[in-house]
C-alpha cells in the first residue's frame, strides 16, 4: 500500500502560500499597498506574529516593501513565481 507523503504548514507559510497565490492570480498587483497587520491577521484569521513572519520573509525574497509608518507594499520587480515549497494553486 501506498500512502501520500502529509505536507505540514506553519500559519506564516500559509499566510504566504495566501499573499503569492493573490500575486499569481493577479489580484494583486506590482505597487499595490496591503492592509496592516492587525487587518491582515483578522482577514487570515492568525495572529499577528504570524502575519509579520510572513511579512518579513516576502520582503527577505524581493516580494514586498516595509515601510515603517507607510505601509506594506507589493515591489513593482517582484521576482517571478517558482516557489515550489508553497504549492500554489
Amino acid at each position: 500500500m501506498k500512502f501520500k507523503t502529509i505536507h505540514r504548514s506553519s500559519t506564516p507559510e500559509m499566510v504566504i502560500r495566501e499573499i503569492l497565490n493573490g500575486i499569481k492570480s493577479e489580484s494583486l498587483k506590482p505597487g499595490d499597498k496591503l492592509p496592516t497587520e492587525r487587518e491582515m491577521a483578522n482577514m487570515f484569521g492568525v495572529g499577528r506574529s504570524s502575519v509579520r513572519e510572513a511579512m518579513m520573509a516576502l520582503s527577505l525574497v524581493g516580494y514586498l516593501d516595509i515601510t515603517q509608518g507607510k505601509g506594506i507594499f507589493l515591489r513593482k520587480d517582484m521576482p517571478d513565481i517558482h516557489i515550489s515549497r508553497y504549492r500554489l494553486k
